[in-house]
């Protein structure tokens, strides 16, 4: 299942940009990584460093050093611009509600918003905007169909979700 996850997701988003060719090898050095995230995450409800930090490293390397070779506006500061925001809301949300999300959250933030910065600012907000949306419409729903909300809700598959929501609006 999460083979092709990753591949469908990697062509959806090739598929929405306008040079797919050259971006299609950034998402599937990327996309990968973020599915087995959002599986474990699911799973067991962490997000482990050995998988999470690469791409805090990776992710603004890989899109700064593609955007020098194929891009005039040179997005770095939106890159890291968006990583940061997203991830500084997020541990913001921490602080607030230090039970409701772990610092594994505010890690994968990071990567994932340098990703949606990477497309501009618009994606940045909806990206955040969509991932709490979801989750927000995911736990209204157990509760109107008499499930019982879980304890520790996984964030991680809503913030992947958000990002593709951000990227494809």
């Amino acid at each position: 299942m999460t083979v092709p996850a990753t591949a469908g997701v990697c062509v959806l988003l090739a598929w929405e940009e306008s040079d797919a060719r050259s971006r299609l090898i950034v998402w599937a050095l990327m996309v990968p990584f973020v599915v087995l995230l959002v599986v474990v995450d699911h799973g067991v409800q962490r997000l482990p460093d050995v998988v999470v930090l690469p791409l805090v490293i990776g992710v603004p390397l890989i899109l700064g050093i593609w955007s020098l070779g194929f891009r005039a506006d040179m997005p770095w500061l939106r890159i890291l611009g968006g990583g940061v925001a997203y991830a500084a809301f997020h541990f913001i949300l921490l602080l607030v509600r230090a039970d409701g999300l772990g610092f594994g959250d505010v890690k994968f933030a990071m990567p994932l918003g340098g990703i949606l910065g990477w497309h501009g600012w618009r994606c940045v907000a909806l990206g955040i905007l969509a991932c709490h949306v979801l989750a927000a419409l995911y736990v209204a729903a157990r509760r109107s169909w008499g499930g019982r909300p879980a304890d520790r809700l996984s964030l991680g598959p809503f913030m992947a979700l958000g990002v593709l929501v951000g990227l494809l609006a």
